[in-house]
Formats: C-alpha cells, structure tokens, sequence
C-alpha cells in the first residue's frame, strides 16, 4: 500500500525511530521545518543563545543517552557558528546530527540573503563541513529511493562501531514536497551497531591472550574504546589477567578507582605512579586508545613491546608503524573470554594482588589545594549514577574519584574550552532524573555562561563547579616553563553572585559551604552555580 507524506512528515518519523525526541538550536526563516515537526509530531525544541552551545548541548544529549541527537541552525552563519562543536563530535566518535538551513532551490545562484551554495561567487557551506562529518547529503528532490538512500547511509553512519556526526542540509521549499512511499519504507534502519566485519575468531582471542604471557613485565591500558564494556565485565577480564591496568584520561570512569590491579591515569596530566610504570614496563598492550598526545606525551615506543588492540587500527598503524595490532571488537574479545577462557589463571591472585595494594598505598595522591580537597570530597557524595562534564582535565583526573556507574566525560580529543555547561544541560534535559554537573574554569565559563538561562527555562536542574583563579591556568602554566613569564592570560572576573541571582539561579561559595549544605545544593532541583575561590 503508498501512501503520500511531506518530507518534513517523514524526517520526523526517522527522527523518531532513531530515538530523538529533542532538537537543539536557533531556527531561522530557512528552517521553516523545525516549526512543522514541533507543532505536528510533539518534538522538544530547545532554543540556546548560540548555536555552538545548541551543538554541545546535542552532544552532551548524545553521550548521556548513548543515541544520536539532532541540533538546528539556519543557513550561512547559523551553520557555520556549528564548526567548533561539529569537529569535537568528529573527533569523538559522537552520533550528532546537524540540521541544516539552506535557501529555497529557486534562488540558488543569485546572491540571496544567507546563500551558501557554492554558486557563483558564494561560499558553499557543504565544503566547509565535509572534512568533519562521516556523511553529508543535500535532499534537494521528492524521488523516494534517493530520500531512503540518504536516510539509509544517515543512519549507518550514526549506528556503525565507530560513529560519525551527521551533516544533513534541506533547502527551504523542499520541506513540504511530497514523496510516496510504501508501508515499508524505514526497513532499512537498524538498532544495533554492525560488527564492521571484525569477528571474534579463535586465533584472535589467542593472539590477545599470548600478550600477557610474562605478567611482571606488563601494562595494560584502558581507552575510551571499551566505555561499550559493561564495568563489571572489564573488572572480571581484569581479574582474569591479574596485571596492573592503567586508563587514559577519557576512560578514567571505567573502572572503579579501589580496584587493587588499578594504578590510575596515564598521560600528560596523569599521575606520577601510573606515568611512572608506563616508563619502566617492557610491553604495554593499549585496549581502545587512539594514542593521543594526552595519553603517551613523551612516551618512546621505539625500547618496548606495544601492541594495540581495537576494532579500528588503521590510523594508528599510519603514525606508529612498528606497533603490534590486534583488530578486533572488544565488547566481544572481552565477553568471549571470561565466558570461554576462564581457565586462563595460572597464578594464586592473592600475591601479584598484594603487592599492587601495598604500592597503591604508598604512591596515593594527596590533596593538598582546596581544589584537590573539595573534589575528594565531592566524590564521597555524588549520587550512585551521577554523570560529570569537565574541562578541569589535571585536577579532576588527579583528584576525582569516580565509581562505575557514575561517569565522567572530557572532550579531550579536540580539547575544546567552553564545552561543559552547555553538555551538561543537554544531557540534563533529556535525562532529568539523573545528576548532571559541569566542571569548568573560569575562563571557559564566559563561552557560555549565558547558556544558563536556558537550563533556567527548561528547569534542567545542573550544578556548575567553576574554578574561579583569573587566569587561563593551562596556557598560563605553559607559558611560565617555556618563558618565563606569560602573556594575555590574566583577566578581571565579575561577581558571580550577582551575575547568579540576575538569571534566578542559586549561588553558593564552596569555602563557605558544610558538607550538610554541598550535599543540599546537589540534591536540590535547582540549577546552582558553585563558586570555588582558589589562587
């Protein structure tokens, strides 16, 4: 049987069945189709100050739910205010969606208002996000093969093992052209993510086994790759193995910081005993990294055994060819041996275990700045499945102690300043039940602090921690051992109480706070912003 719909009525029942509920962003007159969707399918929309922060909040939506999630601008500058925030999905591997405004199809080439089509001599906004999204279309045409073509590739980009953003693009007067189409026609879409052809085989799992031959010699390091690994599968595969286990920055809330085999955080800003083995160990297996320069910062390579392990090592062969590779899914290796290879131990746990803990006893990090001490406390606190946005990478990797299923997420492969707030009220939104709370400096808090007003309006009750200094602490510490001395790092801050109560949202100064009242504020179903005062 056909039947005849609106391109607008079918984009909404994709959207649907892809699990999207809320759009993010700041509609324009080209983007007449945000209206449409909202009055007649009952979406959310969500209107942010700035379409960069309509972009965080999409992804922060993504990361807590684990689906993709859809942000709107409108043509010209409303896209192009989307790059930043486009490129960090593209470096993290996030199903995001950008729904993007273009001029009507009859005005192309005659120098409209907000034209961006590449005719003549304007600038052709496809070219401008084609390097950063894994696929990009134009429904410029009511034909119903080509729209499921294009809803067919949009969907195996978001749903494949390693995930892309989504640049998708609709001319203003294409929204209500009618298509006809069969009761069958989303058949195509799938919930799970395909395997990519990577299957767990026999000599794979043997291959992996045979890396941890010589335990006492051995590092092993979590990635965020195996974040699909449910934490209770990672700490039996871990306990199976018996080695010490370290984790790059973004996979720090992998596992539960107590564990007797885990040593902590590796990289640029890790700590000192887990950077310390990852020197002295001869043979070093990576599960899920990418070796970014957070993770391996002056690390040679060319004196060990290193070998990594994902479903995906293409790249990483490109810059370290004289790695070792196992190409494989881990959710898979992992679940096919502690089902199948239980008989691995090969050693009483009780000893390699006690020595781990008496190490991790002597080398524990002490907090000894009011940062430090008022993290370690937070985390005593945090509700069972609470979830943190940060751009305080070295206090909150050194200081936060984070238990599984709590999570703790750093955008870190593109490192972008400004990102928390707006993520964290994203997912806020979307998951009102859970506890949401952003860390930033105050530096990336002028980005988008203004972003507030909006989780004010949407009663998406997040709580901001905002390490008040004045000055830009990364860059300025990178001048000060380069230079000597820094430049344009230093800035006025203004009063946060009053810039506070000027959006009705509660205030708190964390040196005047007990624990009875800190506890309050994040229970509490008010957005709050926290200010911790420190030098």
């Amino acid at each position: 049987m056909m039947i005849e719909l609106t391109i607008t009525e079918i984009l909404a029942a994709f959207f649907e069945k892809i699990h999207v509920d809320t759009f993010f962003g700041i509609p324009g007159s080209n983007l007449s189709m945000i209206h449409e969707i909202g009055k007649r399918h009952c979406f959310k929309g969500i209107l942010a100050k700035h379409e960069l922060d309509a972009m965080y909040m999409a992804i922060g939506d993504s990361i807590s739910r684990g689906k993709p999630s859809v942000c709107f601008a409108s043509a010209g500058p409303g896209n192009t205010n989307t790059v930043t925030g486009m490129t960090t999905a593209y470096y993290e591997n996030l199903p995001v969606i950008l729904l993007a405004g273009q001029i009507d199809l009859r005005c192309y080439g005659r120098h409209a208002l907000y034209e961006v089509t590449g005719e003549g001599k304007t600038v052709c906004q496809k070219d401008i996000f084609e390097p950063i999204t894994g696929y990009m279309c134009t429904i410029d045409s009511n034909d119903e093969q080509e729209l499921r073509n294009h809803l067919n590739k949009i969907n195996k980009t978001l749903i494949r093992a390693v995930p892309k953003p989504v640049f998708l693009e609709i001319p203003q007067n294409v929204y209500e052209y009618k298509v006809k189409v069969d009761m069958h026609f989303f058949s195509f879409l799938k919930e799970k993510s395909p395997n990519n052809g990577v299957y767990v085989t026999d000599k794979l799992i043997n291959a992996f086994l045979k890396l941890f031959d010589e335990k006492i010699s051995i590092l092993l390091v979590l990635g965020n790759g195996c974040r699909n690994i449910p934490s209770s599968e990672l700490v039996e595969l871990i306990n199976l193995l018996q080695v010490p286990v370290a984790t790059t920055l973004k996979a720090k809330d992998l596992m539960p910081h107590d564990h007797p085999y885990y040593v902590g955080c590796i990289g640029k800003t890790g700590l000192a005993k887990a950077n310390k083995l990852l020197r002295e160990k001869d043979n070093i297996v990576f599960i899920g990294s990418i070796l970014h320069q957070f993770t391996i910062p002056n690390l040679t390579l060319k004196d060990k055994k290193v070998s990594c392990v994902d479903i995906d090592c293409s790249d990483i062969r490109r810059r370290f060819p004289e790695i070792n590779y196992i190409e494989v899914d881990a959710v898979s290796l992992t679940k096919n041996i502690i089902k199948n290879h239980s008989h691995y131990k090969k050693c009483p746990l009780g000893i390699y275990k006690k020595r781990l803990q008496e190490r991790n006893k002597s080398a524990s990090l002490t907090a000894d700045n009011s940062i430090g001490r008022f993290l370690k406390y937070l985390s005593s606190i945090l509700a069972y499945d609470a979830i943190i946005f940060s751009e305080n990478i070295h206090n909150c990797q050194n200081y936060l102690e984070i238990k599984p299923p709590q999570k703790l997420f750093f955008l870190s492969n593109y490192a972008p300043i400004g990102f928390a707030i707006s993520a964290a009220i994203g997912a806020k939104i979307t998951d009102n039940k859970k506890q949401i709370i952003a860390i930033c400096g105050d530096g990336g808090f002028y980005m988008n602090c203004m972003e507030l007003a909006v989780a004010k309006e949407n009663n998406a009750a997040v709580k901001v921690l905002i390490i008040n200094n004045g000055v830009l602490g990364p860059v300025y510490k990178h001048q000060m051992v380069q230079f000597g001395k820094s430049f344009c790092t230093s800035f006025q801050n203004i009063d946060f109480e009053y810039f506070a109560k000027s959006l009705g949202i509660q205030y708190a100064n964390a040196d005047k706070l007990t624990s009875e009242e800190l506890n309050y504020l994040l229970l509490s179903d008010e957005v709050v912003l926290i200010d911790l005062v420190t030098t």
